[in-house]
């Protein structure tokens, strides 16, 4: 393995200038229309299960300030779920060493299963092929590779027709459309509630709801939503009931 292993590849997108949700979902959708079967994973407790010395080795691989990997060691050693395992959810550093502790698995994808359509937000994997039986061998594959070098496991798999729906980043992905996931629906609708409530009771001005509300209408408003976010709204009397179709 070689020091280039260690480097973020293209399409790892989290915790990055330039990338992020949009970028990632601009991606998977490009590659949702190309091939018909997608195989997702994710990591078992991921931010858990990080191995504390492997994440050190890696971290030596591409960084050779001795300052520097010593002021990470001491973050490191700072946290534990269990001995020598996990990262705090939430700091930053945390989000940077997760993200950079599956680069070897994106470059094993890649270049040695050859997997050309692929995408990872984090530990939120994406995999496109044409057949079902060669995603199987991808996963076993994977799954083995994780367990060996990176002492991860994965949770059960979602291998699936890309015509079904692929579920990303809080999104339905269709070949042609972009839908709310359920779980984006109720956050939405809770947060709405939640939001109009605190301006009806004072706690929060105009200017201080709008704040909150467009970034999450922002969200709701990248995929096709529009019957749903007229529907939420106009139950709260925040806009006109619309027709539908």
């Amino acid at each position: 393995m070689t020091a280039n292993w260690y480097y973020l590849i293209h399409d790892s997108y989290a915790c990055r200038r330039g990338k992020g949700v949009d970028a990632a979902i601009d991606r998977a959708r490009y590659f949702s229309r190309r091939c018909p079967w997608h195989l997702k994973l994710d990591v078992r407790k991921y931010f858990d299960s990080i191995d504390h010395e492997i994440l050190k080795i890696l971290l030596r691989k591409r960084f050779k300030d001795r300052i520097l990997l010593s002021l990470f060691d001491q973050i490191i050693n700072g946290y534990s779920k269990d001995p020598g395992k996990g990262v705090p959810i939430g700091n930053l550093t945390s989000q940077y060493f997760a993200n950079h502790y599956l680069a070897p698995l994106d470059h094993y994808i890649r270049e040695q299963l050859r997997c050309h359509y692929y995408v990872r937000y984090m530990d939120d994997c994406i995999i496109w092929q044409d057949s079902k039986e060669s995603l199987k061998e991808i996963h076993q594959k994977i799954r083995e590779y994780l367990k060996k070098h990176l002492l991860l496991e994965l949770k059960p798999d979602c291998l699936n027709r890309i015509c079904h729906g692929l579920t990303f980043l809080g999104y339905r992905i269709f070949p042609w459309e972009m839908r709310l996931s359920n779980r984006s629906k109720e956050r939405f609708q809770r947060k709405i509630r939640l939001y109009h409530e605190n301006y009806l009771k004072g706690d929060w001005s105009e200017e201080e709801i709008a704040r909150h509300v467009e970034p999450l209408l922002s969200f709701v408003k990248r995929a096709e939503s529009e019957s749903f976010r007229r529907m939420v709204l106009s139950n709260m009397g925040l806009c006109p009931k619309a027709r539908t179709a």
